[in-house]
């Protein structure tokens, strides 16, 4: 990488690297304002190399996620905009902590509001073996305070500490 101008440049991209990358405005603003410090600009290189190699991690059980899903959603069985989720980011990836999700139950694992039909969909999802998928619908789930979404939680197959804590 190359700073010249204030700006951020890629002198010889390599294959491993996409053309694409590129910074948030706060995170341009970081880099410009450091410009100088030559330690910042590996501190982050090697951030976003070793993010690039998680995504890699991540990319490579897709097939086996895919399939284990039948290729719809694991939550509300939806089939469009499908990508893998990581529930636990800062582990290291694997099968168990992995989901295929459609793009409004990311959402909804990133914490945006849901509806009671956007609720009732992703019910199911609780008696799922995988844990990613179980334990991911009952954190979104969790946030609603309806009886049914208690009683389903209580039911299904998650840990029991882990419902404790979810039904605090």
């Amino acid at each position: 990488m190359h700073a010249a101008a204030g700006t951020l440049r890629q002198e010889n991209p390599s294959p491993w690297i996409p053309e694409r990358f590129s910074l948030s405005s706060q995170a341009r603003f970081c880099v410009r304002a450091s410009i100088s410090k030559p330690l910042f600009e590996v501190a982050v290189a090697k951030g976003y190399l070793a993010n690039m190699e998680r995504m890699e991690t991540i990319s490579s059980f897709g097939k086996s996620v895919g399939k284990r899903a039948g290729f719809k959603c694991e939550w509300c069985e939806n089939k469009e905009d499908l990508r893998l989720w990581d529930q636990h980011p800062g582990v290291e990836p694997n099968m168990d902590h992995l989901a295929l999700l459609c793009c409004g139950c990311r959402e909804l694992a990133e914490g945006k509001k849901a509806d009671l039909s956007e609720l009732r969909s992703i019910r199911n999802a609780l008696w799922s073996n995988v844990p990613a998928v179980a334990e991911g619908a009952a954190k979104v789930l969790a946030q609603c305070k309806e009886g049914w979404v208690r009683e389903a939680i209580e039911e299904s197959f998650i840990e029991d500490a882990i419902k404790a804590g979810l039904l605090r």
